[in-house]
């Protein structure tokens, strides 16, 4: 059993828009169930709150929905352009997974 080194809060904010998430229960037990389970492994007791929101009005979610399109446009078109405007922000880089 990992020895608890230090509470954390982590607040998760999801598009209720998605059309992938048929039955947001389902989706929130399984962010909960990998979230905490990965955080437990580290030795963080963690406290999760999912909310959900419309990207339509949260701006928050319009830019990371944003960055994540550029990502992905970057490894399944090579475009670049729009990845290059975060490129100097991101601290950690490692391979995309394809």
């Amino acid at each position: 059993m990992p020895l608890i080194l230090e509470i954390k809060d982590c607040f998760l904010t999801v598009d209720k828009r998605n059309k992938e998430m048929h039955n947001q229960k389902h989706f929130d037990g399984y962010i909960e169930t990998r979230v905490r389970g990965d955080a437990f492994e580290k030795g963080i007791d963690l406290e999760l709150e999912i909310k959900h929101d419309d990207s339509q009005t949260n701006y928050g979610l319009q830019a990371v929905d944003f960055f994540s399109w550029s990502i992905y446009r970057t490894i399944a078109r090579k475009d670049e352009r729009f990845f290059k405007i975060f490129e100097d922000l991101v601290k950690i880089g490692e391979k995309w997974y394809c």
